[in-house]
């Protein structure tokens, strides 16, 4: 009875931890969400869409980078073309491609450890939605990362069932054929999906017409990826790599794979847990290849995880090939966390039938490890909450104003693109087609030297200050500003902020969504995001403006200052 109580209890705590940390995770992307393209997603996303709805055939295999994205270019096509480009799509298939995957491994525990799947399914759920991936959850850009673990690991599962005794079935072998090619528009770590099926199959003696399929199609595959195919120019190579740095490229592998542990200890140190990590893995892996294939009855299933984890041995072994010249560092970034992630989720399901195997009865005690690991966990992905998730947002909104006015802000347009001329020129096309963010009402048609409709109606007070003004280097025409904007009447923040001269024509405009936890410590615990970033033209500094804020129609008066320090307000 004390056995089961135990048990019980475990089960409940890997529950609500489940819960809790999918909720941080949900809450993490309202918290962290810009309607902005950001970084990869001007070329990939909005400047493909223009490209292939020109008739650019071209466009939808053209490598990005080393990558051939199609499949994500199918969703970023299906986001412009259909839901106007909010994004929120395309982050919400990023959680449902997690949960797809958590639902494999259910699978797998299901057939593999048919009375405590439960146990250590729950911690899996747990484990692939950690906030160290964060950069993968938040960016819309990032459905190829979660696809290019997925299909394999489809692929290999159905493969797997696929073979019984003497016996292929057609189904789930044309149904492992079938994502093992989509792997291929994935990502280029998809072009060793086909192969390593083609080794799995001969080990496992599928018969001779079965492996030549695979084989051919591993062929055909390759040879279609790689046909036309450019190298990115930036990036090393596998030659090189062993040449001048061989210790370096398997140090970058250990760090990659083991990565996951470097976020649960919180960084600084924990560089040398990431590497000892990785270690362990690939030193469990190799013990647990060995005793498979040597077995005299090998376990099919066990064989399929193990060959998923050298394939994402294969993704790390790669990466380190192309960003090794960037640092060891670089191993450790949040979007390399989805495939380290998904590696260590297989070699536990491989621990777990181990123990299982080696004891008679899967004792309560035998779970504690992971219970730890859930609470070593959750400093990080409380992370999901800090405000300075919402700081980044807002910045990458200002930068996104930027480019819509037409503004070169290098500063603040790199916070989004490293090329603010770049991103322009895309910018100007998007906002001519009204895409993206463009077709936002804060962000389109923002005409300054003209009135402001609802101006003129504008007679309730809010509080406000301008902080403070700034040059733009390289900009003639428009200077930066900062300050905030609270309406205590609606105990609220306008949305936008415009800046009208006393002839009622407007000579700024700004977004609001800063945090400013000064102005709710002194004014408001609303006006917590009252922080507003803008530009005003140039001939309008050390003039008398009326700061208006359209939602709730309420006004301050203030000064425009001359040298970067507000003049005079009204608070």
């Amino acid at each position: 009875m004390s056995i089961n109580i135990k048990r019980n209890g475990i089960i409940l705590i890997l529950v609500l931890a489940t819960l809790l940390f999918w909720g941080l995770a949900i809450v993490g992307a309202f918290k962290s969400y810009s309607p902005v393209p950001f970084w990869d997603m001007w070329d990939g996303y909005l400047d493909f869409y223009i490209k292939a709805s020109a008739y650019d055939i071209g466009a939808w295999w053209r490598n990005h980078n080393e990558h051939r994205i199609l499949l994500s270019r199918l969703l970023f096509w299906i986001d412009l073309s259909w839901l106007n480009g909010s994004i929120w799509f395309l982050l919400a298939l990023n959680y449902l491609l997690v949960a797809i995957s958590c639902l494999m491994f259910f699978l797998i525990l299901k057939e593999r450890l048919p009375r405590h799947y439960y146990i250590l399914g729950l911690f899996i759920i747990t484990w692939l939605i950690s906030w160290s991936q964060n950069e993968n959850l938040t960016w819309g850009f990032q459905s190829q990362f979660f696809l290019a673990q997925l299909l394999p690991l489809i692929a290999f599962f159905l493969l797997h069932r696929a073979h019984d005794g003497d016996n292929v079935s057609k189904s789930y072998f044309v149904g492992a054929c079938f994502f093992g090619i989509l792997s291929l528009g994935s990502m280029v770590n998809g072009v060793i999906t086909l192969p390593l099926m083609t080794l799995y199959s001969i080990i496992c003696r599928f018969g001779w017409r079965w492996v030549a399929i695979l084989a051919a199609m591993s062929c055909l595959g390759l040879l279609a990826y790689f046909y036309d195919y450019t190298s990115p120019a930036h990036h090393g190579s596998i030659g090189s790599c062993l040449r001048e740095n061989p210790v370096g490229l398997i140090v970058y592998v250990m760090t990659y794979i083991g990565s996951p542990f470097f976020y649960i200890a919180g960084g600084g140190g924990g560089v040398v847990t990431a590497q000892v990590a990785g270690g362990i893995m690939i030193l469990l892996s190799a013990y647990f290849a060995w005793s498979t294939l040597r077995g005299v009855k090998k376990s099919k299933l066990e064989l399929a995880l193990l060959l998923f984890i050298l394939y994402i041995g294969g993704t790390a072994l790669g990466t380190a090939c192309g960003r090794l010249i960037f640092g060891i560092e670089q191993a450790l970034s949040s979007r390399y966390q989805t495939p380290a992630l998904m590696a260590w989720a297989a070699l536990f399901v491989l621990i777990a039938a181990k123990l299982e195997s080696s004891f008679e009865k899967l004792n309560w005690q035998l779970c504690l490890p992971f219970l730890l690991l859930v609470f070593a966990m959750i400093p990080m992905q409380i992370g999901a909450l800090k405000s300075s998730v919402v700081e980044v947002a807002f910045e990458r909104n200002i930068a996104g104003l930027a480019v819509a006015m037409g503004i070169r802000d290098e500063s603040q347009i790199s916070k989004i693109y490293p090329s603010a001329e770049h991103a322009l020129s895309i910018g100007m096309i998007a906002a001519e087609k009204g895409l993206s963010f463009f077709s936002r009402p804060e962000f389109k048609n923002i005409k300054l030297g003209k009135p402001v409709d609802g101006f003129a109606e504008a007679h309730n007070a809010c509080q406000g200050y301008i902080d403070y003004i700034e040059p733009i280097k390289g900009e003639k025409n428009f200077f930066r500003l900062s300050g905030w904007i609270f309406d205590r009447s609606r105990r609220s923040s306008p949305g936008t902020v415009w800046l009208i001269n006393k002839e009622g024509i407007a000579v700024g405009y700004g977004l609001t969504g800063q945090p400013r936890p000064d102005v709710a410590n002194a004014v408001d615990k609303n006006a917590k995001f009252s922080g507003f970033k803008g530009y005003f033209l140039k001939d309008a500094q050390g003039s008398a403006v009326t700061v208006f804020g359209p939602a709730g129609k309420c006004v301050f008066s203030s000064m425009l200052p001359v040298n970067g320090v507000a003049l005079s307000n009204n608070k």
